[in-house]
């Protein structure tokens, strides 16, 4: 998949951290044949779904994802899916009025500024060509979704405006949780090691000759490198490091107990075949290291971002638990449209910066 391709992901979803509010009243007969919804009086068109649907669709041929087909069931979850979010939309855009917050369309092209400049390099003519190729619209088709983002920035700045983290309560934390992971680094325990070279073959005939070879003088790695079966250590340069238990019996035997530089006579596997090995370092005895806790000074920046998204994160799912309860009864969807009872609600999250 393309970087751009993904980019449109990101963007098409600008939304998508807002709140899903859950189902108002049921299928009702007020409401008017184009429409799918109503609002606390506001409509939710037909064609607004339709034209959701149809992004939906570009958005699927796209990333070669098959479209459902009308009348199936994945359809009409499809359908369900996009009239709970134009509702949400509808909620989210009344509640800001409600507060006194708007957007302005300068405020919209700076933010779509943004966006062309984060992903698309600057390149305006690359943003068009991704809207109408992977969502099918155009800009000015598309500012729509930018200016809810716009207005959902600015409802989330209201609502956890003045939550602050204190000093103490980082401490608190701190003291509670500099135990475990990820302020301690709990201690390791190292068993012996040693570097090894070793030269694989299949037969003790090729074993034994490679063997006079090296004790008449021939280059231990030159011929290791020629014939050892073992790819894997010869891409490393041919040395690896052997701990107790990481290889055969046979092999482990050797490689703690011959001397440094030495090179043992064939030494038969019958998983592998016959090794050649010699040690190139010293055995190197079993440690511990202990266990490491980060100073508070190290990890302060970090817990107080992460105390300052929690709490904003409480405050808003509050708001829109409040919201819930303030649509309860002022949500009406045409027969077919409405979300299905038990339908749940994504939680809302923020960022911290």
């Amino acid at each position: 998949m393309s970087r751009h391709r993904l980019t449109l992901a990101a963007l098409v979803a600008l939304v998508s951290a807002g709140v899903l509010l859950t189902a108002g009243c049921g299928g009702g007969a007020t409401v008017p044949p184009n429409a799918v919804a109503i609002v606390d009086g506001q409509q939710i068109s037909r064609a607004e779904l339709d034209a959701r649907l149809q992004q939906d669709k570009v958005r699927s041929k796209a990333q070669n994802q098959a479209f459902p087909l009308a009348g199936t069931s994945q359809y009409q979850a499809l359908q369900l899916q996009e009239t709970a979010y134009l509702v949400k939309i509808a909620q989210i855009e009344q509640d800001a009025k409600r507060r006194g917050i708007s957007v302005t369309d300068a405020e919209v092209d700076k933010r779509v500024d943004q966006l062309v400049k984060q992903y698309f390099g600057g390149d305006k003519a690359k943003y068009v060509a991704a809207l109408k190729s992977q969502v099918g619209t155009t800009p000015d088709g598309y500012k729509p979704v930018v200016r809810v983002q716009v207005l959902y920035d600015k409802i989330v700045a209201a609502v956890t405006k003045g939550i602050a983290v204190t000093d103490a309560e980082v401490q608190a934390y701190y003291d509670k949780n500099k135990g475990s992971a990820p302020y301690t680094t709990p201690a390791t325990k190292t068993p012996r090691s040693r570097i090894m070279r070793h030269i694989l073959v299949k037969t003790l005939p090729e074993a034994n000759k490679l063997y006079a070879q090296i004790q008449a003088g021939a280059d231990f790695t030159k011929l290791e490198l020629k014939y050892s079966l073992d790819t894997a250590t010869n891409q490393q340069g041919g040395t690896f490091t052997v701990t107790p238990g990481a290889t055969v019996p046979e092999y482990d035997k050797v490689a703690f107990s011959a001397k440094t530089g030495s090179v043992s006579k064939p030494v038969h596997s019958k998983q592998y075949g016959y090794f050649l090995i010699k040690p190139v370092s010293d055995v190197k005895p079993p440690h511990t290291t202990p266990a490491v806790t980060k100073t508070f000074a190290a990890v302060k920046n970090d817990i107080k971002a992460t105390l300052l998204g929690t709490k904003k994160n409480d405050a808003l799912k509050t708001w829109s638990d409040e919201l819930t309860k303030r649509y309860a009864d002022k949500v009406e969807y045409a027969v077919g449209f409405a979300p299905p009872a038990a339908a749940t609600t994504p939680s809302t999250t923020t960022t911290t910066g």
